[in-house]
């Protein structure tokens, strides 16, 4: 009975020194790079290592069980010359569970906790579209969509003067297009950008919008 119970006893162990990790508490490390809103199932999941260390490996663990849910090895360090960094890459792709997680490296720490599942980007999307609906100028944002932030029409722009820069005198009727981010002013390429992102959305997924 001692023999045979002996390797379960053993395993057990092993199992509960894999997972004696430190405890979090709000202690994630800028040096873990990845996507912290989260990762589809299905998709690629990637993050960057921005520190040396000596580990060779990374663990991905259970954010609310504290368990280790995933492990594999770091990359061989890796030149990125548009950051001028040394990195290492945690390629955690092939992990297709469900919930919320955070990834390890020993003598680095946490990463910022992230999820995994199917729509995670959908809150940041929907953020995104209301983005482009309350920053329009010269027209009003009604309750109903707007909420709290409802409006009256603000800046017809129907009457603009032309900048001493462009050596023309006189105005110029030039209403609607977006404000650029928390101010009045109006730009053609941002206002292009904006125009191109929907319109792509339009292309890219017709039967939804």
């Amino acid at each position: 009975m001692i023999r045979f119970l002996l390797p379960v006893i053993c395993l057990f162990l092993l199992h509960s020194c894999a997972d004696n990790l430190p405890p979090y508490e709000n202690t994630a490390t800028d040096a873990i790079r990845l996507n912290q809103v989260g990762y589809y199932p299905a998709t690629s999941k990637r993050a960057i290592i921005t520190k040396a260390t000596t580990a060779s490996e990374f663990k991905v663990v259970d954010f609310q069980k504290n368990k280790t849910v995933f492990t594999a090895k770091l990359s061989e360090s890796l030149i990125w010359d548009l950051a001028g960094e040394t990195v290492q890459v945690a390629d955690f792709s092939s992990l297709k569970q469900q919930g919320i997680f955070v990834l390890y490296v020993d003598g680095i720490g946490y990463s910022h906790p992230f999820e995994i599942k199917p729509a995670v980007l959908n809150k940041a999307l929907k953020a995104a579209i209301k983005g482009q609906y309350y920053q329009r100028a010269s027209m009003g944002l009604e309750k109903e969509y707007a909420s709290l932030w409802e409006r009256s029409k603000g800046h017809p722009d129907d009457s603009v003067l032309f900048h001493l820069s462009t050596g023309r005198s006189g105005v110029v009727v030039s209403p609607k297009g977006w404000y650029d981010a928390g101010d009045y002013g109006k730009y053609v390429v941002n206002g292009a950008l904006s125009l191109g992102q929907m319109l792509t959305l339009y292309e890219q997924y017709p039967t939804i919008i």
